[in-house]
Formats: C-alpha cells, sequence, structure tokens
C-alpha cells in the first residue's frame, strides 16, 4: 500500500477517536521536547569542553609568556647597566675631578669654578692664536677668546649683583699646566690642545647644567644662556680633535 495512503487512514483513523488524537499529539511534543532538551544539554557540554581547553590553553602558555618576559626585561636591565657602567666608566677618564662638581653647592662654588674655568679658556686661547700650526685650530682659540671673555665680564657683573668676589688669576696649578704646554709647538702643540679643549668643556658643561637648577633666579639664567654657547664650543672642540688624530 502506497505510504501516503496508509499515512491519510491512519490520520483517519485518529480522527474518529479524539482521545487517541490527543494522545499522539502529546506524546509527540514530549518527544520533541525531549530531544530538544538533549540538543541543548549536548550543545552546553560541547561549549564547556570547548571553554575548559582554552584556559587549559591559556594555563599553560601563560607561565611561558611571563617568563619570557621577565627574562627579556632581566636582559635589558643587564644592558643598561653595561652601557651606563661604560660611559661612568669612560668619563672618569676625562672627568677626574668632577666630584667636586656637586649639584648642592652653592652659588658662591659655581662663581668661583665658571671663573678660573673662563679664565683658563682665555689664557689659553691667547697662547693657541700664536703658536698654533693649523689654521682650523687658530680660528677655534680666537673665538674661545672673544667668547669667553664676554662671558667672564658678564659672570663678573652677576657676581657684583649678589656682592660676591671671584678671582681674577689662575690657580697656580692651572698656570704651571699651561707654561708646560708653551714649550710645545707644531702639531704637538695643536693636539694637545685640542685634547684639552675636549676634556675642559666637559666639566664645564657638567658645572653649567647643574647651576640651571641654581635656587636663584640669577643664576639659573646665566648658566642656561651660558650652556647653549659652550655647547656649540665642545661641539667644535670634538670635531676639530678627531680631525686631528
Amino acid at each position: 500500500m502506497p505510504k501516503r495512503l496508509k499515512l491519510r487512514r491512519n490520520l483517519k483513523y485518529l480522527l474518529q477517536f479524539p482521545f487517541l488524537t490527543t494522545l499522539f499529539v502529546r506524546n509527540l511534543v514530549q518527544s520533541i521536547l525531549t530531544i530538544r532538551k538533549h540538543f541543548q544539554v549536548l550543545t552546553v557540554g560541547i561549549l564547556t569542553n570547548h571553554l575548559n581547553a582554552k584556559i587549559m590553553k591559556t594555563r599553560i602558555l601563560l607561565p611561558a609568556v611571563l617568563c619570557c618576559l621577565l627574562s627579556l626585561n632581566a636582559c635589558r636591565n643587564t644592558e643598561n647597566s653595561t652601557s651606563s657602567t661604560l660611559a661612568d666608566s669612560s668619563l672618569e677618564q676625562t672627568m677626574t675631578d668632577t666630584t667636586a662638581v656637586n649639584r648642592g653647592e652653592g652659588m658662591q662654588f659655581f662663581l668661583e669654578k665658571a671663573a678660573n674655568a673662563g679664565n683658563m679658556e682665555v689664557e689659553l686661547g691667547k697662547m693657541a692664536t700664536s703658536k698654533a700650526s693649523n689654521v682650523r685650530v687658530k680660528k677655534f682659540a680666537e673665538k674661545m677668546v672673544k667668547d669667553h671673555t664676554k662671558t667672564n665680564d658678564n659672570l663678573k657683573k652677576l657676581a657684583d649683583k649678589k656682592k660676591l668676589t671671584i678671582p681674577t688669576s689662575i690657580p697656580e696649578a692651572d698656570q704651571n699646566h699651561i707654561n708646560e704646554m708653551a714649550k710645545l709647538s707644531g702639531a704637538q702643540f695643536d693636539k694637545h690642545y685640542m685634547d684639552m679643549m675636549v676634556k675642559d668643556h666637559i666639566k664645564t658643561l657638567d658645572l653649567f647644567k647643574s647651576a640651571t637648577t641654581s635656587g636663584d633666579i640669577d643664576v639659573r639664567r646665566f648658566a642656561a644662556k651660558t650652556l647653549r654657547m659652550i655647547e656649540g664650543h665642545y661641539k667644535l672642540a670634538t670635531d676639530l680633535s678627531f680631525d686631528l688624530k
């Protein structure tokens, strides 16, 4: 018998007995609800297992990632520490007396140190203008005399305003060094003079940088303005000293 005729007969049979129809529909609905419930449980189970797997992977990977980050940070700190040590070592070779440049020192300390440095630059510059054999060294020396003479005058005005006395002569140790340099000549003098200019300007830069944080506004302004000039001198001295080697 064809399935369509069989289904039609069964439906006709059910319609003749309403009780059976109600029972059939109820069982059909319960079956559908049961299937739906099982499907939901199965879906939740699959999602839960998938989520647990993701969590487990995260728990496994997270410590590894943290270890890598800590290792990289340790390597970076080691590299920075090494670079800092090398930089400090290099500065010690060219700044043997920088411990005297204490940022906590007073105004008098700065004015005296600045005056001694300025007076030294002028005297050395005057000597170099006459003894240097290199034209570029002579021009550099002339610039030192001109710029530092003007700076010394401004420093004297600042000291007078603050009612402080600053040195006008060169300390004995520095004068002895100048006397020894006077015995040099030619390329030997040029190289010694330019090497000395590099080292002296490193110390002077540190001195004036410390003064830019002074509690006195006039000292801060003078230091900041002069610092730009000293930075220019240091660059010129470094380039010229390198070319003479």
